[in-house]
């Protein structure tokens, strides 16, 4: 492994200390992260408005490696999966889902999951560790490169970030909350005039309910939360998320609520919930959800299961989930049914991290 300093790993102000002390003008970090984030430019040799011999002496001292591509997988519904590499040799997965003029990117925070949720692929898998910042800025700016060649048509000089591509849910594999310090600093990355130039509001969290990072989250940035709740009670939440015998459902809901003067902060926040046939689908459990949530203005969205091998649960029958929504809509919550997306490549939700 290489002892060069990763630049997808460091902010600006960052760079411009790493410059300041190798000996260089600061105003050239600068320079360098407008290569990095609007050319996609890792050769440092192609950086032309630099000397040759501070092209040299970059490349001596730096190096800008994002998670190298291992395989891609395009779904008949246009959805595209990649797994990467990281420079540990361990795997990683990011999807890319189109959707009309919508296009999201949805990355992961971790190596695996600590959390082992009942309904998620992932589960089976050995958690490994929290991803870095630079293999998490690295998957967007490694998509980025990728999507900015195939899909030139989204990518509009009219548009101020340098993403080509609308929206950017941290949804992958892992719960981005117990990799707090490393996705925060990654969203600053993403979001920074020096970088990609991302808006905060087109950026989702989608979280189990780690509740005192949602706090600390919700302080520190401007990013939409979804959380993932998936049950109307704790015995039901226990049975298919442990982590609620940690993190209870009052507790999330209580962290919530604090923010409920805080400006806009109900137009960010998702409830988002899995509709599991004969689990959490019922009548009674609609109308216990509304009641949960009667004092909180969120928006809600259902989740059809997508069955994977080894996980012995069942969708929702479309009349349960219709019927489901109904209820919850009697009650003004603005809800809706998530489109499955990317199902025959296992890319949908609870399946990456599947290999065939």
């Amino acid at each position: 492994m290489s002892n060069k300093l990763n630049l997808l790993q460091y902010d600006i102000l960052k760079v411009r200390k790493i410059f300041k002390d190798i000996g260089e003008n600061t105003f050239r970090a600068d320079q360098l992260t407008d290569w990095i984030y609007r050319h996609y430019c890792d050769n440092f040799q192609s950086m032309t408005n630099f000397s040759r011999d501070l092209r040299k002496k970059m490349e001596s001292f730096f190096q800008i490696l994002p998670p190298r591509i291992q395989e891609k997988k395009i779904s008949l519904d246009g959805t595209i999966k990649w797994r990467m590499r990281t420079d540990s040799e361990e795997t990683i997965e990011t999807v890319f889902i189109p959707e009309g003029r919508r296009k999201t990117l949805c990355i992961s925070s971790q190596i695996g999951c600590p959390l082992k949720c009942r309904f998620c692929f992932v589960s089976k898998k050995k958690f490994r560790r929290n991803l870095k910042i630079s293999e998490i800025v690295g998957q967007v700016w490694i998509a980025g490169k990728i999507l900015r060649k195939e899909i030139s048509s989204v990518f509009s000089k009219k548009r101020n970030h340098l993403l080509p591509f609308t929206n950017i849910v941290i949804m992958g594999t892992g719960e981005p909350l117990l990799n707090f310090r490393n996705i925060l600093s990654s969203i600053r990355i993403i979001t920074s005039s020096h970088g990609f130039n991302f808006p905060e509001k087109k950026i989702v969290l989608s979280t189990a309910g780690v509740s005192p990072a949602i706090e600390k989250l919700l302080e520190n940035t401007q990013i939409k939360l979804a959380i993932s709740l998936h049950a109307p009670n704790n015995k039901i939440r226990d049975r298919i998320m442990p982590i609620n015998k940690k993190y209870d459902i009052q507790s999330i809901l209580d962290s919530i609520q604090k923010f409920q003067n805080h400006s806009n902060i109900f137009q960010r926040i998702t409830i988002e919930y899995i509709m599991l046939r004969g689990i959490n689908d019922e009548v009674q459990d609609a109308y216990q959800l509304a009641d949960i949530l009667k004092n909180i203005p969120v928006k809600i969205n259902l989740i059809p299961f997508n069955s994977t091998a080894g996980i012995p649960y069942k969708r929702s029958n479309l009349l349960h989930i219709q019927q489901f929504s109904e209820i919850l809509k009697k009650f003004r919550f603005v809800t809706t049914v998530r489109k499955t997306k990317g199902g025959d490549i296992q890319a949908s939700c609870g399946q990456l991290s599947y290999e065939n």
